[in-house]
């Protein structure tokens, strides 16, 4: 009797302690969908101003704005006379599907190319977001820029939409943002941007409703010797919500920018470094409403200072 007694119970302290596993295994997956979130808002870079002096030539600046609405705002300026830097557009090439190039996050082209910092760059296609496991493209799939596209000469993207303005850089990393729907004779990486902001010092009016949103904005001064890359996040409510056309004319002009770019936004926007760990992401994206998340995109814009 003692024997049995004793199996009994152990056999009903095995199965508590089973089901208290299966509990903790339910709780920690229905758990999931808050955590792996929150992760990523403590990840987000601080709100506190920072400088850095990543090259010669190559500065980064990372400010926080409380009006009209919190806005964290992440700046590079470069000064394309410097003989070490060399640009990049990830190459494309179209392929039997018909499509240009396999998505990448940011990080992934910084590494794949070996670059030292790289930003999102064109509106691609095909694209949907309907939740963190049903989204495309993934890393890896298959996708087209939209407008025009070059990259070490090659245009692998001849322009989708005729009206779309240009940034183009030449052998010599001269730079010019045009009014037009193809980059010059003698460009080696080009690409399209949706509207101006600027153009000649002088603002251009927003196509469409002008709202607050994640933007990544190329602008130049009117030698074409100095390059912005401005991202700016959102989605994000009090700490980074998004800034308008608008509210962004007055911030680039304060910067010395003439002339200025509105490349892809929202869930593509994306500010990424090398360092000795590997790339680190300098903004805070939001992809699929998960903050610190990178989106796979179709092209970027890089720079490396290296020597080869």
């Amino acid at each position: 009797m003692q024997i049995t007694a004793m199996r009994h119970w152990r056999d009903k302290t095995t199965h508590r302690t089973q089901m208290t596993g299966i509990k903790a295994l339910l709780l920690l997956l229905l758990g999931l969908p808050i955590v792996i979130p929150a992760w990523g808002y403590c990840q987000r870079p601080a709100t506190a101003p920072l400088i850095l002096n990543l090259a010669p030539g190559v500065t980064y600046e990372r400010i926080a704005v409380m009006q009209p609405r919190p806005n964290m705002i992440h700046v590079a300026q470069i000064d394309l006379t410097q003989p070490q830097l060399e640009l990049l557009v990830t190459p494309g090439e179209i392929g039997l599907d018909n499509r240009e190039l396999n998505a990448r996050t940011t990080s992934q082209f910084l590494s794949r190319y070996q670059q030292d910092l790289a930003i999102n760059a064109s509106f691609f296609y095909p694209f949907r977001e309907h939740a963190p496991w049903n989204y495309y493209p993934m890393a890896g799939d298959r996708v087209n820029a939209v407008g025009y596209a070059a990259s070490n000469g090659k245009v692998y993207s001849e322009g989708h939409v005729p009206t779309w303005p240009v940034v183009c850089f030449d052998a010599q990393n001269h730079v010019q943002i045009l009014a037009q729907p193809n980059c010059p004779k003698g460009t080696q990486q080009g690409l399209s941007g949706n509207e101006l902001i600027l153009n000649a010092g002088q603002p251009s009016s927003s196509k469409g409703k002008d709202q607050p949103y994640p933007r990544t904005i190329v602008g130049t001064d009117a030698t074409g010797k100095q390059l912005w890359l401005v991202v700016i996040d959102g989605k994000q409510p009090w700490y980074s919500e998004g800034m308008t056309i608008a509210e962004t004319i007055p911030l680039l002009q304060k910067m010395g920018i003439t002339t200025a770019l509105n490349l892809d936004g929202g869930g593509s926007v994306a500010m990424v470094r090398s360092t000795p760990m590997g790339p680190t992401i300098l903004n805070a994206p939001i992809h699929n409403k998960r903050p610190m998340t990178e989106r796979p995109i179709a092209n970027h814009l890089g720079l490396r200072w290296r020597s080869s």
